[in-house]
C-alpha cells in the first residue's frame, strides 16, 4: 500500500526527532588547532580543548558556542592578531584559557551580546587584556589580567558585569567600563599605572553602575574614578596607595558612596567636584600630603563618616549647601575643618572636628 504524506504528518516527524544535538569537537583529536575546530563549529557546538600550545583562533556570528579548556591550554597570535576575536554571534562561553604574547589585545569581542569569559588568564599584551566593544551583556568572570600595555579590562557593554577578576599591572586603567547598568564587583587591581577602575567616559553618561567591594592597591592617579556616571553606587571598596583614592569629576553628579575605606592616599582621599553627591559611613585615614575629604561640589549630603590622621586637612569644603552630619575629623595635621565658604553656606550637625580653621 502506498502512504500519501501530509503536512500534519510532516510535522509530527519533526517533533519526534527533535532538536538537533549540539556537537562535540575535540581538540587536537578532531582537529589539531582551536582555529580549525572553530571553523568547522556550527551554533550551539563545545568546542573542548586538551592541554597544549595553540595558534590564535576567532568566532565570528556564532550563536550558543563555548570553547573548554582541560588542563593547561595556551593559545599565542601567528602574527599581530589577538590570540581571541569574537565578532557577533551571542551566547558565547570561553572558559579555562590562557591567552599571552600578543602584540595587540589578548581578547577581542566586539558587537556580541551574552558573551562571557570565565577563568580564563591574560597576560604579556602590549594593549588591551580583555577587550569588548559595543557589546551587550558582556561579562569577565574570575579572570586572571596581567602585564598589559593599555587597560587591563576595557568594558563597553550595557548590562556588563566583571567580578572576581584579579588585574595586576597595567599601563592603563586596571578595570574601565562604561555602558547602563554595569555591575563591578569583588575584583582585585594592584599597580595599574593610572586609575585602579574608572566608570563612564568622556562621551557615554554611565547610569546605575554598582562598584562593589573591589581592592585596589598603588594605583598611579585614582584608585575609584567616576569620571562620567550619574545615579551610580560605589559600596565598601578599599583603596590603599593612591594618588587620589576615590575621585568623582565634575561630570559625575548624583552618586551614592557608602562604607568605602582609603588608606594612604597622597593628594585626596575622597573628593568630588560635582553636585548632589551622598557620601555615608565612609571612613579615609593617613592621607600623606592633601586632604582627606574634599568636597568642591554643591549640594551633597555626608553623614557619619571618619577621618583620621590627615597630614594637612581632614575635611575641605569649597562648594555650597552641603549638609554635614555625625562627621568626625581628628588627628588632622593642620585642621579637621577649612571650610572656605561663610557661615550658614554650608549645614552642620553633631560634628566632632576638634580643630577648626577659623
Amino acid at each position: 500500500m502506498k502512504i500519501r504524506s501530509t503536512p500534519k504528518m510532516l510535522v509530527a516527524l519533526a517533533l519526534a526527532a527533535g532538536p538537533a544535538r549540539a556537537a562535540e569537537i575535540h581538540v587536537p583529536r578532531d582537529h589539531p588547532q582551536i582555529h580549525q575546530a572553530a571553523a568547522a563549529a556550527a551554533n550551539g557546538d563545545v568546542i573542548k580543548v586538551s592541554k597544549g600550545t595553540y595558534e590564535s583562533f576567532a568566532l565570528i556570528n556564532l550563536t550558543g558556542v563555548s570553547v573548554r579548556g582541560s588542563g593547561r591550554v595556551v593559545v599565542e597570535p601567528v602574527a599581530a592578531e589577538a590570540p581571541l576575536v569574537i565578532t557577533g554571534g551571542s551566547d558565547i562561553v570561553i572558559k579555562g584559557l590562557t591567552l599571552r604574547n600578543s602584540l595587540g589585545r589578548g581578547i577581542d569581542v566586539s558587537g556580541a551580546s551574552n558573551v562571557r569569559i570565565v577563568n580564563c588568564k591574560v597576560q604579556d599584551c602590549a594593549a588591551d587584556g580583555i577587550y569588548f566593544d559595543a557589546c551587550d551583556g558582556a561579562a569577565a568572570k574570575n579572570c586572571r589580567v596581567k602585564n598589559v600595555g593599555q587597560f587591563g579590562i576595557n568594558l563597553d557593554s550595557d548590562d556588563g558585569v566583571v567580578t572576581g577578576c584579579r588585574v595586576r599591572n597595567t599601563g592603563w586603567t586596571g578595570i574601565r567600563a562604561f555602558g547602563l547598568d554595569l555591575f563591578i564587583a569583588d575584583n582585585r587591581v594592584q599597580q595599574p599605572g593610572e586609575y585602579g577602575i574608572s566608570i563612564g567616559e568622556q562621551n557615554f553618561t554611565t547610569t546605575g553602575a554598582i562598584v562593589a567591594d573591589n581592592r585596589i592597591t598603588d594605583a598611579g592617579t585614582s584608585g575609584l574614578a567616576m569620571l562620567k556616571a550619574q545615579d551610580c553606587s560605589v559600596l565598601r571598596n578599599r583603596v590603599t596607595k593612591a594618588a587620589k583614592g576615590i575621585f568623582a569629576s565634575p561630570m559625575a553628579p548624583a552618586n551614592l558612596f557608602e562604607g568605602n575605606r582609603v588608606r594612604k592616599a597622597t593628594v585626596f582621599g575622597l573628593s568630588a567636584d560635582s553636585v548632589d553627591q551622598v557620601f555615608r559611613r565612609n571612613r579615609v585615614t593617613r592621607c600623606q600630603i592633601g586632604l582627606s575629604l574634599s568636597l568642591n561640589g554643591n549640594d551633597c549630603v555626608v553623614r557619619r563618616n571618619t577621618i583620621r590622621k590627615s597630614a594637612d586637612y581632614g575635611v575641605f569644603v569649597s562648594g555650597l549647601g552641603n549638609t554635614f552630619t555625625r562627621n568626625t575629623a581628628t588627628r588632622s595635621g593642620a585642621y579637621d575643618l577649612w571650610d572656605l565658604q561663610p557661615p550658614g553656606a554650608n549645614t552642620y550637625s553633631r560634628n566632632r572636628f576638634p580643630n577648626i580653621k577659623p
